[in-house]
């Protein structure tokens, strides 16, 4: 028995180190695996404009290319609102443009025309106002006829200064300027507003902003939609992320750009991503202070975009195991 364990002690001791060298080996071939899953930043699209909804193009869970139409809210109203403000817009542009148009001369001689029958009246006011005066140093006109006559003159006098001035401002071409300025003012407002407007009436129709898949559908046509309610729910192809964690020892291995490879079941080949978040902060600490088996059990979230013709057969909450690219 001895002699026989004596004669097999070199046998085992090369099985051994055969075993040793191929855990070894395997060992240094073997790459870690992080858990992870896919993830989806959605965006939910409504229209800025109040309504019922007129079209619904679209079903959830399909696919559609960039600019394909999803709905489209009824714009009867914002159209309406739109012609108004293109009406008062015209109106104030007309007005701008006559106003910077010379006067012309028959309109002149109008004003003057004008000027001189206020000059007749306040020739005729001034001498009522002396007979009132006259009278009333007699004692023959009370002091409320006196006034009347007194506010009569300086009415008159008021407006013939007015027209004066008018005729002057028309015979010189100038004096518009500030009639000129609150118009452009008042135009540059109602530009504004008819812009507003009108892009209230465009955005009534939304339009897929790229490629990618309609998840989720809140409204169905015929329905008011309040104004900002999302309509519909979507998540572009270049929005899936492959979210996974890793160790806090394994952190340092990480870089920013970095490629790994990703795995799930049914997977014909590996997927191809590239890092583009790694947290600052844990995603699992202990309710207690650190120390040496409670740091192992930290792990730290990390982002990885995968490329774009993979992307549409990635479904968010699909579990992946994911793998450094040529890592070791």
């Amino acid at each position: 028995m001895s002699y026989f364990l004596f004669q097999s002690r070199p046998i085992i001791k090369a099985l051994l180190s055969v075993v040793l060298l191929s855990s070894c080996g395997q060992s240094q071939t073997t790459q870690q695996t992080y858990q992870g899953y896919v993830e989806g930043d959605y965006q939910f699209l409504a229209s800025p404009y109040g309504g019922f909804l007129e079209h619904l193009n679209v079903e959830r869970g399909a696919r559609v290319n960039a600019n394909a139409l999803l709905f489209k809210v009824n714009d009867e109203l914002a159209r309406h609102e739109l012609n108004e403000a293109q009406a008062q817009w015209q109106s104030l542009q007309d007005k701008v443009t006559n106003l910077n148009l010379p006067r012309r001369k028959p309109e002149i001689m109008a004003m003057q025309a004008q000027l001189k029958a206020m000059q007749a009246n306040l020739q005729l006011s001034d001498q009522q106002l002396q007979r009132a005066l006259n009278l009333f140093k007699k004692g023959s006109l009370p002091q409320a006829e006196l006034d009347k006559a007194k506010a009569t003159r300086d009415g008159d006098a008021a407006r013939v200064t007015s027209a004066q001035e008018q005729w002057l401002s028309a015979k010189n071409s100038l004096g518009r300027s500030p009639e000129i300025k609150s118009a452009d003012a008042d135009l540059k407002a109602a530009e504004a507003r008819l812009k507003q407007k009108q892009w209230q009436v465009d955005n009534t129709a939304i339009f897929a902003p790229v490629a990618g898949q309609v998840t989720e559908t809140y409204f169905l046509p015929g329905e008011w939609v309040p104004a900002g309610q999302p309509i519909v729910s979507f998540l572009p192809d270049e929005r899936r992320r492959i979210r996974f964690f890793v160790p806090e020892t394994e952190l340092t291995k990480l870089t920013l750009g970095q490629e790994i490879t990703a795995n799930c079941d049914g997977c014909l080949t590996a997927v191809k991503a590239k890092i583009v978040y790694i947290a600052t902060f844990a995603e699992y600490s202990p309710p207690i202070i650190y120390s040496q088996d409670a740091r192992a059990k930290l792990v730290f979230q990390v982002e990885a975009i995968p490329t774009i013709e993979v992307a549409p057969s990635l479904h968010p909450g699909l579990p992946m195991d994911v793998q450094l690219a040529g890592a070791l």
